[in-house]
């Protein structure tokens, strides 16, 4: 399972499956991705995905936490996503879960 997750600039690909491995056993959805190369046949972007930057507030100096204009906010998805972020922020504190650690504060 590869859900909910902020995938950037990998330097050859964000998400790559083996192509020994049978689609009926991923789940890939919900994810921002940033990057994609479109160079090998087994990077995928899943499903219900957002691409574009991050928008993160700080990455220089690790704060992962998204800006407003973000693509990651509400386009998450609470399957299997547990009910509070990293700073213990219940979730969703909007209209769906935000993709990525943190989710974003209503103002």
């Amino acid at each position: 399972v590869i859900r909910n997750n902020i995938l950037s600039q990998g330097v050859n690909w964000q998400i790559f499956v083996d192509s020994g491995v049978s689609p009926s056993e991923l789940a890939i959805d919900h994810n921002l991705i940033d990057g994609f190369r479109e160079i090998y046949a087994e990077e995928t972007r899943g499903t219900d995905y957002q691409e574009g930057a991050a928008a993160f507030v700080n990455p220089t100096a690790a704060d992962f936490h998204l800006q407003a204009a973000s693509p990651a906010i509400n386009q998450g998805t609470s399957t299997g996503a547990p009910t509070t972020d990293f700073d213990g922020t219940l979730r969703p504190q909007g209209a769906d879960y935000d993709i990525g650690a943190f989710e974003g504060l209503l103002l």
